[in-house]
């Protein structure tokens, strides 16, 4: 793995604030940020936690290793970077719901290791400004126990931590490692409820690799406020390397209001292709990408 020495990380200093513009309590506003001013956040802020705290949070100088431009983040053990997407925990419900997007570096060398893991959280607040739920990316790569095809598991859940979520029915296997982009998706279905679309996508964003449509319960819009913050919530991996982080407010983006994503379907693992193979060609092994 990297190491935070090699491409030049550096820790925020306690003293780094940020410049937002001022919004209305509870409201949610559109925002990103790729780390190019070599900060977690713009200095002179007096809210760092809007952007990504400076506990837990490192930024590397290094165009060859970032999702883009030349800086990126590295969420760092035992904190994880947190943020509250450029505004304070939303309590009012945005008309056209919104949208978080982050790019995670999935780094090859991890899959040395079984099951190493971690979660990337996106919370729900609600309208009293207390947390509704997580909703959560699961990712581990193999553990013999469960799967053991090498490569990365990613799941949706609504807890975080370790667990055996990743391998469960309707995981996504991804052989190979580097930038995915991991979007998640809220808006008003037709029964008044609030659903959550949660995508896996290749590193330009525009591949859908897989996708998990309310994996928790739906929730009555009189629950929701709106956004609470997006979290590393936990990790056995040391430095988790992350960029270009996005929130889109509607109605700046449409949602076919008819739209309910379906989960996707897993991609097969090694030995299924392996089979596969052998079913079209008596083929005996499989070209890695």
């Amino acid at each position: 793995m990297k190491t935070a020495m090699k491409h030049g990380l550096v820790m925020l200093g306690a003293g780094l604030v940020m410049a937002l513009a001022n919004s209305a309590a509870g409201a949610m506003v559109d925002w990103s940020w790729g780390f190019e001013g070599g900060t977690a956040a713009p200095v002179g802020d007096p809210t760092p936690s809007n952007y990504w705290t400076e506990t837990g949070t490192l930024v590397g100088n290094d165009p060859a290793v970032a999702h883009s431009g030349n800086y990126f983040g590295v969420s760092v053990a035992p904190d994880g970077s947190f943020t509250r997407w450029g505004a304070p925990y939303g309590t009012v419900w945005p008309t056209g719901g919104f949208k978080q997007q982050i790019a995670i570096y999935l780094d090859p060398a991890w899959l040395g290791t079984n099951h190493a893991w971690l979660d990337w959280d996106t919370a729900l607040n609600r309208p009293s400004n207390s947390a509704l739920h997580d909703n959560v990316f699961e990712i581990a790569t193999q553990d013999p126990a469960y799967k053991s095809g090498v490569g990365f598991y990613i799941n949706a859940s609504s807890n975080a931590g370790w667990s055996t979520r990743p391998y469960d029915p309707g995981y996504l296997y991804l052989a190979t490692g580097g930038w995915y982009v991991f979007r998640s998706t809220f808006y008003q279905g037709l029964d008044g409820r609030v659903y959550l679309d949660m995508q896996v996508l290749d590193t330009t964003g525009t591949t859908q690799l897989a996708v998990w449509t309310n994996p928790v319960t739906g929730d009555a819009m009189a629950d929701v406020g709106g956004n609470r913050y997006g979290w590393f919530a936990g990790a056995s991996i040391a430095e988790i390397y992350f960029d270009d982080s996005i929130m889109d407010v509607g109605p700046d983006f449409t949602i076919d209001p008819t739209y309910v994503g379906i989960m996707a379907t897993p991609l097969p693992e090694p030995a299924a292709l392996t089979l596969l193979a052998l079913a079209a060609g008596g083929l005996i092994s499989r070209r890695r990408k």
